[in-house]
């Protein structure tokens, strides 16, 4: 566990769950729509005929763009929203595998990249540095469908935590540790830990030696850096 941290197990009102499924399926419906408005891009420009050579460098650079925002976007279904951090100032993100921003004349940002300087605190904030956290809630889903939340409390003494403690330390962490092997390596977003994250976000200052005994994620942390 988090130095300084109160944990909540996953016993939630119903209506706790429904609102993070109707915000998930907000996103998915999101990324559907970028999905189709991709393909389309993508088919409309091959299907370009006879074109001067200026114009087939601009479709080929157009296509490449198009092809791996589609590619990203096939490679989040099952796991595209897995956090969320609500500030002491009253604000909230939810952090996901990408970044998503609303079909709106704003373009507000409806899902917060992992990478992003503003999600650091999912990964770094204790009890003792909270980085400006009230709470830190994880998300379960399998497929599209929310099937858990777990929250973190960086102030204990918060009056909407549920009460709930789990004495058993990262109940997500112990989870995804104690999951079946598949012969595969997984994806660690979800569970990056303080230490890995500032070596996935450390500058590219030359050669990084990353340094740890078998099983501790030396390999996926040097993948996602």
């Amino acid at each position: 566990m988090r130095p300084g941290v109160e944990l909540s197990n996953t016993e939630f009102p119903d209506d706790e769950l429904l609102h993070e499924q109707e915000f998930i399926d907000g996103l998915y419906a999101r990324v559907d729509a970028l999905r189709g408005d991709t393909e389309d891009s993508v088919t409309d420009a091959l299907a370009q005929g006879n074109t001067p050579q200026q114009a087939r460098l601009e479709r080929d650079i157009l296509v490449a763009e198009r092809s791996g925002l589609l590619a990203a976007l096939n490679a989040v279904d099952g796991s595209l929203c897995f956090g969320r951090i609500d500030l002491t100032s009253g604000e909230g993100h939810h952090i996901g595998r990408i970044g998503l921003r609303a079909d709106d004349a704003e373009r507000t940002p409806v899902l917060i990249d992992w990478r992003a300087g503003v999600a650091r605190p999912f990964y770094l904030a204790t009890g003792h540095t909270p980085m400006g956290l009230r709470r830190r809630r994880h998300i379960t889903s399998e497929g599209r469908t929310v099937t858990a939340l777990h929250d973190e409390f960086l102030d204990v003494g918060d009056e909407t935590r549920t009460g709930h403690e789990d004495p058993s330390g990262d109940a997500v962490l112990l989870a995804a540790l104690n999951s079946a092997r598949t012969g595969r390596m997984g994806d660690i977003v979800q569970t990056i830990q303080a230490d890995q994250d500032r070596i996935i976000r450390a500058p590219h200052r030359g050669v990084l030696v990353v340094e740890g005994g078998p099983g501790t994620g030396k390999t996926a942390v040097a993948l996602h850096r």
